[in-house]
């Protein structure tokens, strides 16, 4: 794709692109980088020849939030013959290649479009390797320390049902808060940097429909989990907020398009498009709305520095009673006190 709002710069590119050197691509022209961060957003890109001076963006910010929001996209920068250092800081920002305009034929174009691309995809094979291996690991440490508790629950569960002594549901409460226990330590394990987020509570199903805000806000909750979306929709209706329910990042897309939300509650990992996907987006439009994060996974790397920029995250399972007072103050712009998840 060739995001340049420059028609005669565009059309020597789609002339370029058009010839039997490059009859396997295929070609999108966008003007803005709105229009282009759409597009990339569907997940059919490989390579983005990107101009630096767009009508609603300039200079290496817009570099920047391309690269920010789709890591996984091959980036080849259109500089002028005087943006050389521009294109050289965005390069070592992750840029995998510069075409200064008027200054390229069809050969150079083409081993730019190829080495990139290549490029792209063997960091990618390196990245898929170590994630892989980082996950067996933690595989085999989840199995080890879950199976004794549950292991005990459930024959707790089974002498239960067979009328056994009332004993065994004080050992199955002890193994319930145990493996609650667990779960806090793996967060803290796979998160190694510690940042300063909301604390974790439980996900209570019977919080009171009486607290919270009475104000008519707006929110936008976004998770993948049917179940999970449902209640959370449900209650923070019965908080007394007008609410929406998206399942992924796309559909919220559409609907921040179409309505104001004061307040959007995503999840971060979502198979089609993921919430800091859908928060860079929305930032890069300037929409206005708080943005608070929810997840049940530890914060990677390089989500952190995204979600920073978020005014807050809620772990799951989150108590509602607690969500209700989280809300409400974050509407208000009351400080919230924020402890180590």
């Amino acid at each position: 794709m060739v995001i340049e709002d420059n028609p005669g710069d565009a059309r020597l590119l789609k002339e370029a692109l058009s010839t039997e050197e490059f009859h396997k691509l295929e070609f999108e022209h966008k003007v803005t980088l709105k229009e282009g961060m759409e597009h990339l957003a569907e997940g059919n890109t490989d390579v983005v020849l990107l101009d630096l001076s767009l009508p609603d963006s300039h200079g290496f910010e817009t570099f920047q939030k391309v690269s920010d929001v789709f890591t996984d996209v091959s980036i080849i920068v259109l500089t002028g013959s005087d943006d050389h250092e521009l294109a050289i800081r965005a390069m070592k920002e992750g840029a995998q290649d510069y075409l200064v305009k008027g200054d390229f034929d069809n050969r150079l174009l083409g081993r730019a479009l190829r080495y990139s691309y290549e490029r792209m995809q063997a960091k990618k094979a390196l990245t898929k390797a170590y994630a892989l291996k980082n996950i067996q690991q933690l595989a085999a440490a989840v199995c080890h320390e879950f199976s004794q508790p549950l292991q005990t629950l459930s024959g707790c569960i089974s002498l239960l049902e067979k009328g056994h002594d009332i004993k065994y549901i004080e050992i199955s409460q002890e193994m319930i808060s145990k493996i609650t226990q667990l779960l806090v330590q793996l967060r803290d394990i796979t998160n190694i940097k510690k940042q300063k987020y909301l604390s974790t509570q439980i996900f209570d199903l019977k919080a009171s429909s009486e607290k919270g805000s009475i104000l008519k806000k707006r929110l936008l909750v976004v998770d993948d989990e049917q179940n999970i979306l449902e209640l959370l929709v449900q209650g923070l209706m019965s908080a007394g907020y007008e609410v929406d329910g998206a399942s992924d990042g796309l559909e919220a897309l559409s609907m921040v398009n179409s309505k104001r939300y004061d307040l959007i509650i995503s999840d971060i990992n979502m198979p089609r498009m993921p919430g800091t996907t859908f928060f860079n987006m929305i930032k890069a439009i300037n929409y206005p709305s708080l943005f608070v994060f929810l997840t049940g996974y530890a914060v990677s790397d390089d989500a952190e520095a995204t979600i920073e920029k978020a005014d807050g995250i809620l772990y799951k399972p989150v108590d509602f009673d607690y969500l209700f007072e989280f809300v409400d103050k974050l509407l208000r712009k009351v400080p919230i006190k924020r402890a180590i998840a």
